[in-house]
């Protein structure tokens, strides 16, 4: 069970008592979902818009122990923050009152919570129906590829370009030859190089 703080963020409102119910089950659900096995936590709709776009939460590992990663995301910007759990239930707590939306995905379950204008909160939670797999806390994943960079591929192999290099894929000579090795075999096609 999640004890309830009381938040400066609830007194900085002028919310019914229904509201400020509401607004701590908003709480405990964070409280529930803020852990290792969160997958997702996403803020989106801003009220305004000098307000970012969204705010993703993902959990990572860090030297201290268990953090939680905020990303706002900026007109072609995204800045990242890392918070303990109660400063990211905090930093989300006060995020609602600029936003309408919190999307929840986690190993435990889902949630939605709609926040209105006058601070109405609607929560639906769902069981973890379909579990997702094993959330990855590490700081720096791995990039995923279409075409593995270690591995040959062998089509391109045989044009002539070997191995991918992982920073560009594909180098421009390399890709130079694959377009003149095209070239070369459209023209020798029956229709004479038309498509």
């Amino acid at each position: 069970m999640v004890t309830v703080k009381k938040s400066p963020y609830f007194e900085s409102l002028r919310l019914s008592e229904r509201n400020r119910e509401n607004m701590e089950e908003l709480q405990r659900l964070l409280g529930k979902y803020l852990n290792g096995q969160l997958a997702h936590l996403i803020i989106s709709s801003p009220r305004s818009r000098s307000n970012p776009r969204k705010i993703t939460f993902r959990p990572i590992q860090m030297k201290g122990g268990l953090a939680f990663q905020a990303s706002e995301y900026h007109e072609k910007k995204v800045f990242h923050k890392n918070y303990g759990k109660e400063e990211a239930i905090a930093g989300i707590l006060g995020h609602m009152a600029g936003y309408r939306q919190l999307e929840v995905s986690s190993q435990l379950g889902g949630a939605t919570a709609l926040v209105g204008k006058k601070g109405n909160v609607k929560i639906k939670e769902k069981p973890c129906a379909a579990c997702l797999k094993e959330v990855d806390l590490s700081h720096n994943r791995k990039k995923n590829y279409i075409l593995d960079p270690a591995k040959p591929v062998g089509f391109l192999v045989d044009l002539g370009v070997g191995r991918l290099s992982a920073p560009s894929m594909i180098s421009s000579g390399k890709s130079t030859v694959f377009w003149n090795l095209l070239r070369i075999s459209s023209q020798s096609s029956p229709k004479g190089g038309k498509w």
